[in-house]
């Protein structure tokens, strides 16, 4: 097995069809670059590779963008899981 870690980059929406699987890791703010990066997938694939994304902020109040990571994951469960710490 092996994993391969980069920061966030453009042309997300580019991954090869061999990925399967990306993880998104972000805090607070650090939220907005990983949204753009699942709504661009969204957008460009047929075929979306399993997304997680594992979200920390101190209380769930601080959660930027919590209805939208909701209705995402609700319109995509099988591909798209976001847990909150």
């Amino acid at each position: 097995d092996s994993l391969l870690v980069r920061g966030p980059v453009g042309g997300a929406a580019r991954l090869a069809p061999a990925v399967h699987a990306v993880g998104f890791v972000a805090g607070g703010t650090g939220i907005t670059p990983m949204l753009q990066v699942i709504y661009s997938l969204v957008r460009s694939r047929s075929a979306l590779p399993r997304l997680r994304l594992l979200c920390f902020n101190r209380r769930a109040e601080d959660i930027l963008v919590a209805d939208e990571l909701a209705e995402l994951s609700a319109a995509h469960p099988e591909q798209l899981r976001v847990f909150h710490s």
